[in-house]
Order: C-alpha cells, then sequence, then structure tokens
C-alpha cells in the first residue's frame, strides 16, 4: 500500500479540494487563500488554503479545528476513515502500482515542486530584503530632510525628496499576490539602489 507521505507529496491541496469538493480555488499560487469551507454552510469564507505546506483550516471548527491535509480532505469529503481516504486518493491519481510512465510523471512533479519551492523561497528572501532597504532608504531621505533648512539646501537633496511616493508604490508592489509583479519591481529597485551606489562612488 502506497505510504501516507507518498500521498502527501504527490498530490496538492489544490487538486485534491477541487476533485472531492465544490471548491474551485483561485490563485493557487499565493500563499495563503481563502474560500468558503465545503465541509459546512459557510455564509462567507473561513477556510485558509496553504499551498506551499499542502494543508487548510477551517476556522469554524471543521477538522476538529485543526489543520487538515487531503487526506482529511477525502476523508470529510466521503465521510470515511483514514485508510479508505487514502486507498482512495492513490486510486484516483493513479499512485497504486504506478506504470514506469506514471513514475516518470510522478518524478517531474516532485522535482518542478521542489525547484517551484526553491523559488519562492528565494523570491521572498529578495522581496525582504529590498522592503527593509527601501524602509531604510525612507528614513534616511526623511532624516535629510528635517535637518534642510534652506532652498539650497532642498535643491541638493534633488530628486531624493520626489523619491518617496515611489518607494510607497515599490513597497506596495513588493507586498503584491502576483510573483510577476514582485519581480518586475525587484528589477526597478535594484536600478535605483545600483544608480545610487554608482553616484555615491
Amino acid at each position: 500500500m502506497i505510504s501516507i507521505e507518498q500521498i502527501k507529496e504527490n498530490i496538492s491541496i489544490v487538486e485534491a479540494l477541487e476533485q472531492y469538493t465544490h471548491v474551485k480555488v483561485p490563485n493557487p499560487n499565493r500563499r495563503s487563500i481563502s474560500v468558503r469551507c465545503p465541509f459546512h454552510p459557510d455564509s462567507s469564507p473561513s477556510m485558509a488554503i496553504y499551498p506551499n505546506t499542502n494543508t487548510f483550516k477551517c476556522f469554524t471548527g471543521c477538522n476538529d479545528g485543526r489543520v487538515g491535509d487531503v487526506i482529511d480532505v477525502v476523508r470529510l469529503a466521503n465521510d470515511v476513515d483514514v485508510k479508505e481516504a487514502i486507498t482512495t486518493l492513490a486510486q484516483d491519481f493513479g499512485l497504486q502500482n504506478p506504470t514506469a510512465d506514471e513514475k516518470r510523471k510522478l518524478y517531474q512533479k516532485r522535482k518542478r515542486k521542489k525547484e517551484n519551492t526553491v523559488a519562492a523561497a528565494a523570491l521572498n528572501k529578495k522581496v525582504v530584503e529590498q522592503i527593509n532597504n527601501l524602509n531604510a532608504l525612507t528614513k534616511a531621505i526623511r532624516i535629510k530632510m528635517k535637518a534642510i533648512k534652506t532652498m539650497e539646501e532642498l535643491e541638493q537633496l534633488g530628486e531624493m525628496y520626489h523619491l518617496l511616493p515611489q518607494i510607497e508604490y515599490w513597497l506596495d508592489c513588493l507586498v503584491d499576490d502576483s510573483e510577476y509583479v514582485k519581480i518586475t519591481t525587484l528589477d526597478e529597485v535594484n536600478r535605483l539602489f545600483k544608480g545610487l551606489e554608482g553616484s555615491e562612488s
């Protein structure tokens, strides 16, 4: 029998919810997604889906208030025990006695998942670094602005004074749900700091 870890490794929480419930997950690449819980009458989204950890949580108390996984999705949706839920998942997703082609596809899927996880972690690290850099730059500009006493000093500050609204915009973009927005914003911010380094040298 296929192991629980193999089940969790090869079937995403999004796939399980869309396969066994009425839930259609918008923006599955987000770190956290709010939807109406399929396991109780839900007038407003009370379930959070976490694709990165392959889990979900219903804040109304479904699954005994515990964080759930793909096995819990089937167990709750079909009203079956854990063993039957595992069997159902293995059969429906071709994990029971997989053919050579299915094994190859499973391997590629695991590889892509690992690569996506690594890439997401690297992107998040860069985002955090540049948010810190932009906040530090904002603080430095405001300190200089407070020290300004003449129009000449204001002119010396030059474009830095007008940069504050742009920094606020970049900070908003860096916490956007879209990876594309984050990546393009990082490129713009990187060019800014390279330009600042060049002007100082």
